[in-house]
């Protein structure tokens, strides 16, 4: 082999290593862009599924003040539109509850309405057991029965079929109404 083959040879084997070194360092580039993606991936998908977990358990909360307030709206023996007017403000400002589209909210405040129309005892019954299903949660009883308070409010002054009301769930929850002004 005479110098010139070798120089060919050797020109060949640097260019060679050359677009091996370019090829690697391209892959590895996008194998790292690769797994930063997965990555945001990962934490998109975890951050739904976090809000998922969140919601599901708001979701008890919701229906409690959903109900809790219907039955305060509904003590008087009619439900007022400026009583839902108020109720759907109260729940849009409570951040626990964020997570759900005021579709959400309106079609458990159609439920909890039907079942009071349809029959209003067994509606109230109804309404009484989604409320005992946040009583481990002193914050989320608070939660309820402020928003109760509100909507009895709502029209200037507390009725007193509404304060019966608002006395049985304070009671059902483990609440003095005297700590709320009741």
């Amino acid at each position: 082999m005479d110098i010139f083959e070798f120089t060919m040879m050797f020109d060949v084997i640097v260019w060679k290593w050359r677009h091996i070194k370019l090829v690697s360092s391209a892959l590895a580039h996008n194998l790292c862009a690769i797994h930063q993606n997965r990555g945001v991936v990962a934490m998109s998908l975890f951050g739904k599924i976090l809000n998922s977990v969140k919601k599901f358990e708001n979701k008890k909360l919701m229906r409690a003040i959903v109900g809790g307030c219907l039955l305060v709206a509904a003590a008087d023996g009619t439900i007022d539109p400026s009583e839902i007017e108020k109720m759907q403000k109260l729940l849009s400002a409570n951040e626990a509850l964020s997570g759900f589209k005021p579709s959400e909210i309106m079609d458990t405040i159609q439920h909890f309405t039907d079942l009071l129309d349809t029959d209003f005892d067994f509606g109230k019954k109804k309404i009484f057991d989604e409320i005992a299903e946040i009583t481990d949660e002193k914050s989320q009883c608070e939660d309820v029965f402020v928003c109760m308070i509100a909507i009895a409010k709502a029209n200037g002054k507390i009725e007193n079929e509404e304060r019966t009301v608002l006395l049985a769930v304070a009671s059902l929850l483990g609440l003095k109404p005297s700590n709320f002004n009741i």
